[in-house]
């Protein structure tokens, strides 16, 4: 149907889904939001990253997502791969993923620790190697779109771990353009 004002985003393994799904259906969504994800999933080092980050925080699997290594559907479902089909009906796109490095909600004032020095080690080392992971694979979705003249708004902190801090601040300031593009 007719592009109404609809809007999707999402964080982490999510932020990967969001452009899949915006490829997947040109022109049902307006703005498009993806906060450290992953979208590059057929490249060795993409797979690499996504079998880590999904195997480190509780022994998960990456083959349930697309099987094995080297099963096709690692190449179909990369969003970096089919970035092309995001040409012709275009959302506002947003993407963004910092470095990894200790930032300013990684604290054990900010709210999300509240004191706990186990929560904050956490956040801290498999957050920081996540979120690493999540830059690369960012800048990977940021040069494609940009060698396919696709309009994006790249933002890459220079510090922030993988935590919902980060991300809540990555929405607040890719609100404006969700309002623009959705009429709000």
């Amino acid at each position: 149907g007719p592009a109404r004002s609809r809007g999707i985003a999402g964080i982490s393994m999510s932020g990967t889904a969001v452009i899949r799904i915006a490829e997947n259906h040109p022109g049902m969504y307006r703005a498009v939001g993806a906060y450290s994800g992953c979208a590059d999933t057929a490249s060795p080092q993409g797979q690499l990253a996504l079998r880590s980050v999904a195997f480190f925080p509780g022994g998960a699997d990456a083959s349930n997502m697309y099987g094995p290594p080297g099963d096709p559907q690692w190449t179909a479902q990369d969003p970096v791969v089919n970035a092309y089909k995001l040409r012709n009906r275009t959302p506002a796109l947003w993407i963004s993923a910092a470095t990894g490095l200790p930032g300013a909600h990684d604290t054990l004032s900010d709210r999300r620790i509240g004191g706990n020095v186990g929560a904050l080690a956490d956040q801290v080392a498999v957050g920081g190697v996540s979120e690493a992971v999540s830059r690369y694979c960012t800048q990977t979705l940021a040069s494609r779109l940009a060698a396919l003249r696709i309009p994006a708004t790249v933002r890459f902190p220079a510090a922030g771990t993988h935590s919902w801090g980060y991300w809540q601040d990555q929405m607040h300031q890719s609100w404006p353009m969700f309002a623009r593009a959705l009429g709000a």
